[in-house]
């Protein structure tokens, strides 16, 4: 399934993202023997854990993506991109937003779903990206109605029952994207966040800059989302520079 790409070189080595603009980069997922030797040692023991498969294509994809686009804007060799992970808020390693040590400005999220995997990087505030393949789902009036905020939910039930399913995935998106922004996961109420566009409603702890969200475009079938502290007036979508 084709992304819809706009066909622009991607930008040249070095050329960060201007003030309120996204750079986004789709790449399919795929097994390819040269990544897993992009990752640290950490990561390939990490790997290891998985069994062959899916679970473990995407999580080496994720992390040889990573290295491979940032290594474009910092003007490296991928092996010489240094990743750090740890939550800002307990302080465990395990989990939280992925950075790069050394990246200046520089700010990105990363999500997957299906065969897609997508990062968004930005050069001023922060980003938070989410994609999801939509899957009929005959439980989604309850999922909305655990999830949805009381406005967001009140305008899904308005909704005709055929239309309800696309909302609750892009609802659901900027949600995921605006959490992941905040670094916070899913760790508090989805149905705590409003995600309206142009600016989400979150409790005060988690962001003291506005949150701007819009939705993405993606393939058929998919659902995707922004989240922004400085406002997005520009997305490019980039094509993956090492095929």
């Amino acid at each position: 399934m084709a992304w819809s790409i706009d066909g622009r070189d991607p930008p040249k080595p070095g050329s960060v993202p201007g003030v309120g603009e996204c750079h986004i980069w789709a790449v399919p997922i795929v097994d390819d023997d040269r990544w897993p030797g992009l990752l640290d040692a950490d990561e390939r023991a990490r790997a290891e854990k998985y069994r062959p498969g899916p679970p473990r294509l995407t999580f080496v994809a994720s992390r040889a993506v990573q290295r491979l686009v940032a290594a474009r804007y910092l003007q490296r060799d991928p092996s010489m991109v240094t990743i750090r992970r740890g939550c800002e808020h307990c302080g465990d390693p395990d989990h939280g937003r992925p950075a790069l040590a050394d990246g200046g400005p520089l700010d990105y999220s990363v999500a997957h779903s299906g065969s897609w995997l997508v990062m968004a990087v930005v050069g001023s505030g922060r980003v938070g990206i989410d994609l999801e393949e939509m899957r009929d789902l005959a439980e989604v009036d309850d999922l909305a109605g655990m999830t949805l905020a009381a406005p967001e939910y009140a305008r899904y039930r308005a909704l005709a029952a055929d239309d309800r399913s696309t909302v609750f995935y892009r609802t659901w998106t900027r949600k995921e994207a605006v959490a992941k922004l905040a670094g916070q996961g899913l760790c508090i109420e989805p149905n705590r966040i409003e995600v309206d566009e142009p600016v989400a409603t979150v409790p005060h702890w988690w962001s003291a800059d506005p949150i701007h969200v819009r939705d993405l475009p993606a393939p058929s079938g998919y659902a995707a989302a922004l989240a922004s502290t400085v406002e997005v007036a520009a997305v490019r979508l980039c094509r993956p520079h090492w095929t």
